[in-house]
């Protein structure tokens, strides 16, 4: 008796809550939300912006994938591209599982997804091994979502080999014989390069942003010629319709003649580390570049080309020293000293370029970190052309002391260095000088 009216009485408080003020509770966690996972998921700021309205629907799915006038009428237009990404990035495998199903049970959301997002983060071990009915669930996406141009996947575990949801995956998909027809992007993580072979219309690559390819025990095995960098970049071969390429991690010479032989008609790259992390430097790092370059050279489609900061690229005269304490940057002094770094990179980047042209005269645009546009060989403009101590009070302001509470404040209309004549030396009064001449 005493349970039955304790029953009740949740009930009834349940049934009260609701009654006042549904999206409230839901947000106190006093009630379960109404709104599926795959809605939540989608990202999309129509769902967050009228969560409260959604919230109070007697049914969210009916009002997002079965319309109907009356219902519509309570809530603004859903915008048209309400379905086009869907984001998986669950820390649990059954929050997959859920998302996945209600997705596949909406026809307007299957047919209108041009994006899929996946990185699931449940510990790669095998105490949390993906369920049996996941992969069968991808594989329906894969088949129906037939708008589906971009797809990323990111294993955020890829060093566990042998509980390795990618691996699985693959397994699985190549029992299938599954293809990808519709997809034009690939965004990859480590052992995702199978999806290369399997997208025949693909026409750009890059490696996934964040932690996976960037890690110290991935680096040492882009020297590995059957480390997960190698791989990928040999997959593009099977890509026959490639036009841009994004690789954002360390490239020694050798992974760059496999990228030349397997993705000739390139006309848009950007690669990471060349400096072989930090090994490449002084004399021995410029032969290095140069003879990277020459490889390159082989590219006649090549218009595009990104690198990233020229500490990188292993043509500095010293070792690279890393990133600099704190401290070196804080008051007057640190100011000053970070604006004199500022202008030795960019005297740096302008070097580097050079000798990029030397070997891909064809370029018409160059980032090295800035991007610059290149005109018959040569550079005609960076972003700080005719405007260098405007560019570096920019990233670099007159000092206020608010930050530190030192008191102290920088003359606004005193040097920008240390002394007139530094800045007399670096901001010469022709704004037609490259920084590299002075």
């Amino acid at each position: 008796m005493k349970l039955t009216f304790i029953f009740f009485v949740l009930a009834t408080a349940s049934s009260v809550l609701a009654s006042l003020d549904r999206p409230f509770f839901v947000g106190l966690g006093l009630l379960k939300s109404r709104i599926p996972r795959f809605i939540t998921n989608l990202e999309h700021p129509y769902v967050k912006e009228h969560q409260r309205a959604i919230e109070s629907l007697s049914d969210p799915v009916q009002f997002f994938c079965y319309p109907e006038p009356q219902q519509r009428a309570l809530l603004p237009p859903i915008p048209d591209d309400i379905f086009k990404k869907l984001s998986l990035d669950d820390e649990k495998w059954d929050h997959t599982v859920k998302t996945l199903s209600g997705f596949l049970e909406c026809p307007l959301a299957i047919q209108a997804l041009e994006e899929l997002q996946v990185e699931i983060s449940a510990s790669p071990d095998k105490y949390h091994q993906p369920p049996a009915k996941v992969f069968p669930l991808f594989t329906r996406l894969f088949k129906e979502a037939v708008q589906l141009k971009t797809l990323a996947w990111m294993d955020p575990h890829p060093e566990w080999d042998s509980f390795n949801t990618t691996s699985a995956l693959h397994k699985y998909l190549t029992d299938q014989q599954l293809n990808f027809p519709s997809i034009t992007t690939l965004i990859l993580g480590p052992n995702a390069e199978f999806f290369v072979s399997a997208a025949p219309k693909v026409q750009k690559i890059s490696s996934a942003p964040g932690f996976a390819w960037s890690w110290s025990g991935f680096n040492s095995l882009s020297r590995d010629e059957n480390g997960p960098q190698r791989r990928l970049v040999r997959s593009l071969g099977s890509a026959k319709q490639l036009e841009a390429v994004d690789l954002d991690f360390i490239f020694i010479k050798d992974s760059v003649v496999e990228l030349v032989k397997a993705a000739p008609g390139v006309k848009t790259l950007s690669l990471g580390d060349l400096s072989n992390e930090g090994r490449q430097y002084g004399e021995a790092g410029r032969d290095n570049f140069k003879a990277i370059l020459l490889e390159l050279a082989k590219l006649e489609s090549l218009t595009v080309f990104s690198l990233p900061h020229v500490d990188l690229l292993g043509i500095s005269s010293f070792p690279q020293s890393g990133f600099k304490c704190g401290n070196a940057y804080f008051g007057l002094e640190g100011t000053k000293f970070g604006r004199i770094e500022t202008l030795q990179d960019i005297r740096e980047t302008e070097e580097a370029a050079d000798i990029v042209l030397q070997s891909l005269p064809q370029l018409t645009k160059l980032c090295i970190r800035e991007c610059a546009v290149v005109k018959a060989g040569k550079i005609v403009q960076w972003p700080w052309t005719g405007r260098l101590k405007d560019y570096v009070l920019q990233y670099w302001p007159r000092y206020d002391g608010m930050d530190s509470g030192d008191g102290v404040k920088e003359d606004p209309d005193g040097s920008v260095l240390d002394t007139w004549e530094d800045d007399e030396e670096w901001f010469p009064t022709s704004k037609e000088h490259r920084i590299d001449e002075l």
